[in-house]
């Protein structure tokens, strides 16, 4: 029979001690770097929100496309939009509204890409831009500008949103 000595018994006492509370400390760990994760996405995303609803030059785009040809600037800016696709001479006041609009599309682009690297999933962007991405393809001078601009996966995000909608 092996002898116990004092060694033996606080090594072992260790063992018992240490190993579950080492794996007690690393799921405790991960535990909280999963919600500290969460917590940062979600502030995150909340800047995301807040620069969309209370950015004024995408609140103006937003009311357009929105609103439609009750707009009064809906046919101005469509007709600008038609004048740049169209390489015509643009007016001061319609660079603007057309650089409004690409500032928009950027943010969507922005959006997009996020997607595409995982950091958003598409339940994530419904919840918050669903409604504004279907809008884009609801108007086919948007359409238009997006394919001659290169808003090429905004374009496919805007379209999965609507084809997801019927």
């Amino acid at each position: 029979m092996p002898e116990i000595s004092y060694l033996n018994v606080i090594k072992l006492i260790f063992e018992i001690v240490f190993y579950p509370c080492t794996l007690l400390i690393i799921i405790f760990t991960f535990l909280n770097y999963r919600h500290t994760v969460k917590l940062k996405k979600a502030e995150w995303l909340n800047k995301m929100f807040e620069k969309f609803y209370e950015n004024i030059l995408y609140k103006e785009i937003r009311e357009i496309l929105d609103w439609g040809d009750q707009h009064s600037k809906f046919e101005k800016l469509k007709l600008s939009v038609e004048k740049v696709l169209d390489n015509k001479n643009v007016l001061d006041e319609e660079k603007e509204l057309v650089e409004y609009l690409t500032i928009y599309l950027n943010f969507f682009q922005l959006i997009a890409t996020f997607k595409d690297l995982k950091q958003l999933k598409i339940n994530e962007i419904r919840k918050m831009f669903d409604y504004y991405l279907r809008l884009l393809v609801k108007y086919e001078w948007v359409i238009k500008y997006m394919e001659e601009e290169q808003f090429d996966i905004t374009l496919n995000l805007a379209k999965e949103m609507a084809l997801n909608d019927k």
